[in-house]
Parts: structure tokens; sequence; C-alpha cells
């Protein structure tokens, strides 16, 4: 891969994890059932693992670039 490429997937993944996890955070906390809580915190969790894969890939596409 590319700088450019792993810069770029870090400016698709990143926005997107923090978003899923904006959305479904509050499923958490909601009265509602188990399977309500735990699909929030699941989904929550996969956008928590993008931003970081989106972080990795960008430090990975920085260390590529030359001095």
């Amino acid at each position: 891969m590319s700088a450019l490429d792993c810069i770029g997937y870090f400016l698709v993944l990143t926005p997107l994890g923090a978003f899923m996890c904006a959305v479904t955070a509050p499923m958490v906390t909601e009265h509602a059932g188990i399977a309500h809580r735990a699909l929030g915190g699941i989904v929550c969790v996969t956008g928590g693992l993008l931003v970081l894969c989106g972080i990795l890939l960008l430090l990975a596409g920085l260390s590529r670039v030359p001095a």
C-alpha cells in the first residue's frame, strides 16, 4: 500500500467508526432488552476498532513518507 492509500483509508475509517460509536453508545444505557443493549455494545466496539485501525493506517502511511 502506498502512503496515500493508508491516509485515504484513515480518512474513511476513522469518521465511520466515530459515527458508529456516537449513534449506538446510547443503546447501551437504554432500558430495553438485553439484545438491544448487546447490539449497541457490539456495534460501538466495532466502531472503536475501526477508529483504531484508521489511526494505525495513518501511522503506517506517515512512516512511508520520506523525511
